[in-house]
């Protein structure tokens, strides 16, 4: 990939970094506390001489923040690792010095956060407590009850609770996303939506995902659009009261979920697919009685699966979501999982 199109890659890499509450629990009886101890090596320390983290720490050094994971101000990080930045394009410290500085300096602050904080001061099988990171903005973590796994904005820790003389390390596989904005201004400047933006407002939609929600949207990309032979130009020639509305009205929910909300609450093991509330997200669709469309984690392998189910008929249509690199954006108002599949046409959803 030539400089130009790493750029841009992470410019919206930047406008995407992180941040919902839906379900709570208690904490946890036996709360475990950050207390100083013997380990002499700064959080900033720890990274420098951590090969896995070496894109990491040269954004720290790029944005002048390496002087405060070396302080003696305790704080929390989660780092992206370097197979986190490649998965995005960025593959070297030439990569990182392309990128907009002030950009990635909010970037990282979204992966901070002022005091020492321990996976055992999360709530335990609770979705998306949220905590202010030291960009001012609301970061959603959540703890499975099955796995004691970490999840920050959706994204699992593969190293959690790593304590240093200065605070508290976390490591991230996946980079977060966070767009600044609501749910309709991210579609709105993500090109490769162009097809589905056009049929939410066509159909009535549109307006909705600028109010406070909060919303999770599936959202076909473009080629899902082409692949059934659907233009801009055929999209604006539908007559939306032709059609039922299961045609777009299932890719919008009136709730905020991460795919690893699914885990969190319901757990990794027994994945029944749509007749429970275990491992499903299953929502009615507004004004078409038969139908409703969800999202469920398909068997042992845990793919997350879009759906549409006629509750009459007991009919599925289904697709798998993204890769994880394209799951998980988060806005001021809701998060957006892509989806590589259109999955009816206007000739399958006609009254």
């Amino acid at each position: 990939m030539n400089r130009n199109g790493i750029y841009r890659r992470i410019l919206t890499l930047c406008a995407v970094v992180i941040p919902v509450l839906y379900f709570s629990s208690c904490a946890h009886d036996n709360l475990q506390v950050y207390e100083q101890n013997s380990e002499n090596r700064t959080i900033g320390n720890y990274i420098h001489n951590n090969f896995d983290l070496s894109l990491f720490y040269a954004a720290l050094e790029k944005t002048e923040l390496i002087d405060d994971l070396n302080s003696k101000d305790v704080i929390t990080v989660f780092a992206p690792n370097d197979k986190a930045f490649n998965a995005m394009g960025i593959y070297s410290e030439s990569d990182i010095d392309a990128l907009n500085r002030d950009s990635l300096k909010n970037m990282l602050l979204y992966c901070m956060f002022e005091s020492a904080l321990l996976k055992s001061e999360v709530p335990l099988k609770s979705i998306d407590t949220e905590y202010t990171n030291k960009a001012g903005k609301n970061v959603l973590l959540s703890v499975g009850l099955d796995d004691n796994t970490l999840y920050f904005n959706g994204i699992k820790t593969s190293y959690a609770d790593i304590v240093l003389a200065n605070g508290v390390l976390n490591i991230l596989d996946n980079l977060p996303k966070y767009r600044e904005g609501t749910v309709q201004d991210f579609l709105a400047h993500r090109t490769e939506y162009s097809c589905f933006v056009a049929a939410l407002k066509k159909f009535g939609y549109w307006d909705r995902l600028s109010e406070p929600g909060p919303w999770t949207v599936v959202a076909p990309d473009d080629q899902s659009f082409k692949a059934r032979n659907i233009s801009l130009q055929s999209i604006e020639a539908l007559q939306p009261d032709a059609y039922k509305k299961r045609l777009f009205g299932g890719y919008i929910f009136k709730t905020r979920v991460f795919v690893s909300d699914l885990l969190v609450m319901f757990g990794g093991t027994g994945y029944p697919r749509y007749g429970s509330s275990v491992n499903n997200l299953i929502v009615h669709i507004d004004g078409d009685e038969d139908m409703s469309s969800g999202i469920y984690l398909k068997e042992s392998a845990l793919q997350p699966t879009f759906f549409l189910l006629n509750q009459r008929t007991s009919a599925v249509i289904e697709s798998p979501l993204s890769s994880a690199y394209q799951i998980n954006y988060m806005t001021d108002n809701g998060v957006v999982h892509n989806i590589d599949a259109l999955l009816l046409t206007p000739t399958e959803a006609l009254k």
